[in-house]
C-alpha cells in the first residue's frame, strides 16, 4: 500500500472536522456578530453541538496519524506537512469566530498603517468613535493598549496596509500567517528529530495535525503560532549544537510576545545553574548552609510577596480598576473569584493571587533546577515544566498559550506526553461552552460557565496524569 493511500483515513477524518469547524465559522464570524445579534439558544446548542463532532473528527484523525507515523512504513514528514496544507486550507475558510483577538490585532495593524499612531496609544484616542472595526471590539478593549511587541507589531502593520482598508482579507492574513507558521513549525520539529528513535513525520503530525493546532491557528488566527515557530526554531538549533540559532529563535520570540520569557528564562536559568553547579557544590559542604539558604529564601519570598501585594503589577493581576478578578479557567480563580464577588473581600482575592504567584516561581525555579541537572533531559523538563505551569499555576488560562510547547511534545515522558495530547482536545472541546454562554450578563452565570470550561479543560488531562502515576 503506498504511503499516500495509508494518510487517506485520517486525512479525511480531520478535513470532515476541518469542514465543521468552517461552518461554525460562518455562523459565529467575529466580524460580522456581536452579542447583541447573538443566535438563539437552540441555535447556540446544535452549534455546540456540530463543533464537538468537529474537534472529535479531529481528534481521532490526529491520533489515527501518530500511530500511523510510528511505523516505519508511515508517511514521511514531508507529505504530513503537505497534507497538512489541505487541511488548514479547509479549516481556514471559514472566518475566525471563537475569539476576539483578531479584531484586536485588525485594530493594532490598522492604527499604525492607517493613523501612523503607536500600538502602544489607547485605541480610543487613535481611530475615530465611529470607527466600525473599533466599535466592533467589546467595551473594555476600546481603549486597549497592545501587550504585543515590535516584531508582531511590523506584522500587524504590514497586513493592514496589505489588506487595503477591508477587514475580512485583513483577518484572512492572520489566519494565513498562523497556518504557515504552524506548518513551519512543524517542519522544524521533524528536522529536529532526524537521527533520533522517533521518526520525523511522527513530530510533524505532533504539532501540524494537532486539533490545538488546527483550531487556535488558520482557523482561530492567535500570533502565539509564531510562538510555536520561534520554540521549533529553538529546539532545532539545541538539537544540532547551534548557540547562535538558539539565541535567534528566543529574539523571535521576544519580538512577538512578552509571555515567551517564560521558556527562554527557564532556559538560560537552567545553564546559568549549570555553570555554577561546581562552586555550589563546595558552598553545599559548608556547616550551616542549609540553614542559611532555607532562611534566605523564607526572606526573599516574604520580601517578594509583600512587593506583589503592595505594588500589584499590572502584567500579573491586571488593571486594578478592574470589577473582576484578572483571572480564567484556572484553579486560583474559584477562590479569587468567590473572595471579592460573592464575599466582598478583594483584600483576601489579592492574597490568593500573591501566593499563587509566588508557588508558579517557586515551581519555575524547581523546574529550571532539575533542567540543569540533567544535560539530556533539558527539552523535557522545559516542556513539562511549562505544561504543569499553564494547567495548574497560570492564573488567565487560554488553549492558544499551549501552541508555544507542541514542538517539545516529542521530548516529554510518556506520562507527560500523554497529557499534552489529552489537553490539546480538551483545551479545544471547552468552546462548545463558550459558543452557549458567551454573552450571558448575569454574573451568577457567568462564573458558572467558566467553572464549567475550567472542569472541561483540566478534569482530563489530570486524570490522565494522576492514573499514570498509579499505573507507573
Amino acid at each position: 500500500m503506498d504511503r499516500w493511500d495509508r494518510l487517506a483515513v485520517p486525512l479525511s477524518l480531520s478535513l470532515s472536522g476541518a469542514t465543521l469547524l468552517s461552518l461554525v465559522g460562518g455562523r459565529y464570524r467575529i466580524d460580522a456578530l456581536r452579542c447583541s445579534s447573538w443566535p438563539s439558544l437552540q441555535t447556540n446548542l446544535w452549534a455546540a453541538a456540530l463543533f464537538l463532532l468537529a474537534v472529535s473528527l479531529l481528534s481521532v484523525g490526529w491520533l489515527r496519524l501518530l500511530r500511523l507515523c510510528q511505523r516505519e512504513a508511515g508517511p514521511s514528514a514531508r507529505q504530513i506537512v503537505c497534507a497538512g496544507m489541505v487541511l488548514y486550507f479547509v479549516a481556514g475558510m471559514g472566518p475566525p469566530a471563537l475569539s476576539d483577538d483578531p479584531l484586536f490585532y485588525a485594530a493594532l495593524g490598522r492604527a499604525q498603517a492607517e493613523y501612523q499612531a503607536s500600538p502602544y496609544q489607547p485605541l480610543c484616542q487613535i481611530m475615530p468613535a465611529d470607527d466600525a472595526l473599533l466599535q466592533r471590539l467589546i467595551p473594555h478593549w476600546r481603549c486597549g493598549r497592545s501587550p504585543y511587541q515590535a516584531g508582531f507589531h511590523v506584522l500587524a502593520s504590514g497586513l493592514a496596509w496589505a489588506s487595503r482598508g477591508s477587514l475580512v482579507m485583513l483577518l484572512r492574513c492572520f489566519q494565513a500567517v498562523a497556518g504557515l507558521s504552524l506548518l513551519a513549525a512543524g517542519g522544524l520539529t521533524a528536522l529536529a528529530l532526524r537521527g533520533s528513535t522517533l521518526r520525523p513525520a511522527y513530530g510533524a503530525a505532533l504539532v501540524v495535525f494537532n486539533p490545538l493546532s488546527v483550531i487556535e491557528g488558520p482557523a482561530s488566527a492567535h500570533n502565539d503560532a509564531l510562538l510555536a515557530l520561534s520554540c521549533a526554531g529553538f529546539v532545532l538549533a539545541w538539537q544540532r549544537g547551534q548557540r547562535g540559532g538558539v539565541l535567534l529563535a528566543h529574539g523571535a520570540g521576544l519580538l512577538v510576545k512578552v509571555s515567551s520569557l517564560l521558556l527562554s528564562g527557564l532556559l538560560f536559568a537552567a545553564l546559568a545553574l549549570r555553570r555554577l553547579a561546581p562552586q555550589l557544590d563546595r558552598v553545599r559542604q559548608r556547616r550551616g548552609f542549609r540553614g542559611l539558604l532555607v532562611l534566605s529564601a523564607a526572606l526573599a519570598l516574604l520580601g517578594l510577596g509583600g512587593w506583589l501585594f503592595y505594588a500589584r503589577p499590572e502584567a500579573l493581576f491586571g488593571p486594578s480598576h478592574l470589577p473582576w478578578e484578572h483571572c480564567t479557567r484556572s484553579i486560583e480563580c474559584l477562590p479569587r473569584s468567590i473572595l471579592r464577588s460573592i464575599l466582598h473581600r478583594p483584600r483576601e482575592a489579592l492574597f490568593v493571587g500573591v501566593a499563587s504567584r509566588l508557588l508558579a516561581g517557586i515551581w519555575l525555579g524547581y523546574v529550571a533546577w532539575r533542567a540543569s541537572q540533567q544535560p539530556h533531559g533539558l527539552l523535557r523538563w522545559l516542556g513539562a515544566g511549562l505544561l504543569i505551569y499553564y494547567l495548574y499555576l497560570h492564573p488567565w488560562s487560554q488553549s492558544w498559550y499551549l501552541l508555544s510547547l507542541l514542538p517539545l511534545a516529542p521530548w516529554l515522558g510518556l506520562r507527560m506526553s500523554r497529557a499534552l495530547r489529552v489537553v490539546s482536545i480538551s483545551a479545544c472541546a471547552y468552546y462548545a461552552a463558550v459558543l452557549v454562554g458567551n454573552c450571558l450578563e448575569d454574573e451568577l452565570a457567568i462564573a458558572a460557565f467558566d467553572l464549567v470550561e475550567a472542569l472541561i479543560v483540566l478534569v482530563p488531562p489530570t486524570v490522565s496524569l494522576l492514573r499514570q502515576r498509579q499505573d507507573g
